[in-house]
């Protein structure tokens, strides 16, 4: 049986390796391929890529030229370290390598790509980002929210401060995520999830820190399952068993913020005196009209807006600003240049508001 079992495997793999060599002779017939390294049968170059695929693809250009061919398991791809080829691809061809591929962490995590980040060109994500642009990211909207801004930054001089007094180490990665998340989820949720003033339990703002790095994370993996199919069956590493439940909690978390600011609204309808205050970016989503004549935004569209506004503003600041802060601990006559800068120029009591 176990015999029977294994020649049959045998078999199919064999089948498989011919069925993949004579599509190739099909399409070397019909298609010319830039030059590239010899491909394995199934898995193509993937093994020719390290831990370090930039650098892998930088060799490979070195070796066969600025415009090189790689078949990843099924997906063909090219990669360049010419200018001009890479000038041809921004800007004079953009609209043909604008869209990003579908991966799977893409499906999962970005509501079907339907997001602006991880949507393919086409109406929708014009439309998507015309409402970021027309509605949400607007100079007025973004002044509106300058006293909170701020605010918090007050709140991340007197944390740091308070911890260098008692000489706590002080996490910088922990302490810039606080701040940056704070900024988007006052000017996004209306609320604010660290610090004195937060408006949630710290266990809550924990889980939602912590499943946002999650979701950042599964976002950046380069998933085996993307280029060969077979990978997704078998699953070793649970991969996309992780990426469904991130989905899940995270879909769990915008559903609630959703509701929450229906019932807020329902509530200030509800009130005579409707006047209260400046809304922030879910309440006007809430107030757009939908697509094809629907008096709302799907939920669907409004959570995957919500995910790249924070996606936008919480890591990618908060790494920039550790980055920045670990390169200038490493030269002390810079550092020392700085501060003393900011002592004579700034003073010890002014803020830069047009920093922050």
């Amino acid at each position: 049986m176990i015999l029977l079992l294994a020649f049959s495997l045998f078999a199919i793999l064999s089948l498989n390796v011919l069925l993949w060599r004579w599509l190739k002779v099909s399409a070397c017939k019909t298609q010319k391929f830039p030059p590239g390294p010899p491909r394995w049968p199934i898995l193509g170059n993937l093994l020719q890529l390290g831990p370090l695929p930039h650098r892998d693809m930088a060799r490979l250009c070195d070796k066969y030229g600025s415009l090189v061919y790689l078949r990843l398991g099924n997906v063909d791809a090219i990669t360049t370290n010419d200018p001009d080829t890479i000038r041809e691809i921004l800007f004079r061809q953009d609209d043909v390598f604008s869209s990003r591929p579908k991966t799977l962490a893409a499906v999962h995590l970005a509501y079907g790509c339907g997001d602006v980040a991880l949507a393919p060109m086409g109406p929708h994500w014009k439309r998507m980002r015309r409402i970021c642009m027309e509605h949400l990211i607007t100079t007025k909207r973004l002044e509106s929210f300058t006293a909170q801004r701020a605010e918090e930054s007050r709140y991340l001089i007197a944390d740091v401060y308070k911890r260098a007094e008692c000489g706590k180490l002080i996490n910088l990665r922990e302490v810039f995520g606080a701040f940056s998340m704070n900024n988007v989820t006052r000017m996004l949720l209306g609320k604010q999830f660290f610090g004195p003033g937060s408006a949630v339990a710290p266990k809550e703002a924990q889980e939602f820190m912590h499943i946002t790095h999650k979701l950042f994370r599964l976002l950046g993996v380069i998933y085996l399952g993307d280029y060969l199919p077979f990978w997704r069956w078998v699953d070793p590493y649970g991969c996309e068993k992780e990426m469904k439940d991130v989905e899940k909690r995270v879909d769990k978390f915008h559903t609630k913020i959703i509701d929450e600011h229906r019932r807020a609204k329902r509530e200030r309808e509800d009130n005579t005196n409707n006047n209260n205050g400046e809304m922030d970016f879910v309440d006007v989503l809430l107030s757009l009209p939908g697509e094809n004549g629907k008096e709302h935004m799907d939920d669907v569209e409004i959570k995957a807006l919500i995910q790249d506004m924070i996606a936008a503003a919480t890591d990618t600041s908060a790494v920039t600003n550790e980055w920045a802060m670990a390169e200038v601990i490493k030269q002390p006559r810079e550092m020392l240049k700085i501060q003393e800068e900011l002592d004579s120029i700034v003073g010890s009591k002014r803020m830069l508001m047009n920093l922050i």
